[in-house]
């Protein structure tokens, strides 16, 4: 089976395989290409489940350099293998999208507005928790790698050509990232 990514590459694909378009963010810059998994995996969660890979292998990949100032220059690779335990940021490209990894009409939990500071990055998002609790009280009980996010506004700070990457849903690596509370 063959099927043709946003990117209009043709991949030969197993049965019961699909080619989704993502961006992963890393300390010295930002890949994009394309993942290939199986149809049941939900690509924006990847990461956080056991079926992740040690390293994403990323076909028809384009990396950016994050300089002060600079202008985007993207170097291409037919395909990068990218260590998971490098990946602060990442996300499927627009306009793809999985179903929501949650419930709208669950009770007692809300959107909490938040700013996330990762290496370069700025992330202006929202995170879903428990009605009774904050970004604080979040923060101390979630052990996980990622942090769930979303609607989320990219920004580069240091290098504003790279404009504004709105997505619906990212994960962001816990550990090396600073969140404040935004109204």
């Amino acid at each position: 089976m063959t099927s043709a990514s946003a990117t209009q590459f043709t991949y030969n694909l197993e049965p019961e395989e699909k080619v989704t378009s993502v961006i992963a963010y890393t300390q010295t810059g930002l890949f994009w290409g394309d993942v290939i998994t199986k149809e049941q995996i939900r690509v924006s969660t990847w990461l956080k489940t056991v079926a992740a890979p040690d390293r994403v292998q990323m076909h028809n990949a384009r990396l950016i350099h994050v300089i002060p100032s600079g202008k985007p220059a993207p170097i291409h690779f037919p395909e990068v293998y990218i260590p998971t335990a490098d990946i602060l940021i990442f996300h499927m490209v627009p306009p793809q999208t999985d179903p929501l990894d949650y419930d709208p009409s669950e009770p007692n939990r809300k959107m909490e507005p938040i700013v996330a500071l990762v290496n370069n990055f700025r992330l202006d998002a929202t995170i879903r928790i428990a009605q009774i609790t904050n970004l604080g009280k979040y923060l101390d009980v979630v052990k996980e790698p990622f942090t769930s996010m979303y609607n989320v506004d990219i920004t580069c700070p240091i290098m504003p050509s790279l404009g504004c990457m709105k997505v619906p849903y990212a994960m962001v690596r816990q550990q090396p990232a600073i969140f404040a509370s935004r109204s």
